[in-house]
């Protein structure tokens, strides 16, 4: 296994890890202003998605046009399936990175 691909498998792990230990807490705790940077947990993880959504567009030329501070999703089961739903390209991007030469 390459090193790209064991980083997205570990991304994809602890993303795993995150969501499960944030579905624990209530919508209302999750969604309440915490001090932080981007105020609560939901905020953060949106902030997280979102940087993620625009890296992975500038590495597969398919820009991703979003604000790092803008939630897009305020149904935080909506957020997570986003969540899952691109950390699988990442392991294709991954083994694509490998295939052209690219080496780490």
């Amino acid at each position: 296994m390459n090193y790209y691909t064991v980083m997205a498998t570990y991304n994809q792990w602890i993303n795993q890890k995150l969501y499960d230990i944030c579905t624990s807490i209530p919508d209302v705790d999750r969604k309440s202003d915490r001090g932080a940077f981007f105020k609560s947990i939901d905020g953060t993880l949106n902030h997280i998605l979102v940087g993620d959504l625009i890296w992975l567009g500038r590495f597969t030329q398919q820009p991703f046009v979003g604000k790092l501070d803008g939630g897009i999703y305020s149904n935080f089961s909506e957020l997570w399936a986003e969540r899952e739903r691109l950390d699988f390209p990442r392991k294709g991007y991954a083994n694509e990175l490998l295939s052209i030469g690219c080496k780490i």
